[in-house]
């Protein structure tokens, strides 16, 4: 066992309490927030620059208007791409976001028996337990509770992320594990509840192994996507960067130039 950080130097978000506060944050500043809303393509003027958005939402289309569009898409930024461009009419800069696809991980949530305060450590590991091997990430959270992730596949990424499911095979072996780490407080057949079984996919950019953050002023059209297993992590200084790339033209409090499109 190796130690990789504490001391301060770290700390842990709940990945779905800080997706909810931003929200929050940006409706009270009189953001609109659409949801159960699919982006059909972009709309271009005359000067080459992007002047809305096509979406569909309750069966009815509609253009937005647009002066600059950031694609934070995640694993759908390519299959948007794809859909919205031919190879032909597809700007250069654009390309390399195209190929970011979605890989689907698993995880599950479990609250501890007898509700005991877990430590506040996350654990990467790489286990063997009975015949089988694993490496699950643990992070525990506040009151007890306990995420566990790992086992990838290549199941396609559906259209819709409320289409996106999990392989039932695939959270029994996390429980498992959680078991044979913890089997105290974390093994589900003897006091500890299992809260969820779910999958996301992470959105991994082949070309470039790295996130992809940019695109054209020329144009109005921005990319933040491509994080692969770092996105809350990144979230926030992404936000900063893509902030001041849009609004000032350059960037200033990260070298992203390693980033670009």
């Amino acid at each position: 066992m190796s130690l990789i950080g504490g001391g301060g130097t770290t700390a842990q978000v709940t990945p779905g309490k800080l997706t909810r506060f931003l929200a929050k944050k940006a409706q009270e500043t009189g953001v609109a927030l659409r949801v159960q809303t699919k982006a059909q393509g972009l709309s271009f003027g005359d000067d080459g620059k992007v002047n809305g958005v096509h979406i569909r939402a309750e069966g009815k289309e509609e253009l937005l208007p647009a002066t600059e569009v950031i694609l934070a898409t995640g694993p759908w930024t390519g299959k948007l791409l794809q859909s919205w461009f031919t190879p032909d009419t597809m700007p250069p800069y654009l390309r390399s976001a195209a190929m970011i696809e979605g890989s689907r991980a698993h995880s599950i949530v479990i609250q501890a028996a007898k509700r005991h305060q877990l430590s506040a450590d996350c654990f990467f590991s790489e286990m063997r337990y009975g015949t089988s091997a694993g490496a699950p990430e643990f992070y525990i959270r506040p009151k007890g509770e306990a995420y566990a992730a790992g086992g990838t596949d290549d199941v396609p990424i559906p259209e819709l992320a409320d289409d996106v499911s999990y392989d039932p095979k695939r959270t029994a072996e996390l429980q498992r594990q959680c078991a044979a780490l913890s089997p105290e407080y974390l093994d589900v057949k003897h006091g500890a509840d299992l809260v969820a079984e779910q999958a996301c996919y992470l959105p991994i950019s082949p070309r470039t192994a790295a996130p992809i953050l940019g695109g054209s002023a020329e144009q109005g059209v921005y990319i933040a996507s491509g994080h692969a297993v770092w996105g809350i992590s990144n979230s926030l200084g992404t936000g900063k960067v893509m902030e001041e790339l849009v609004m000032d033209g350059k960037v200033t409090s990260a070298d992203i130039r390693h980033l670009h499109p």
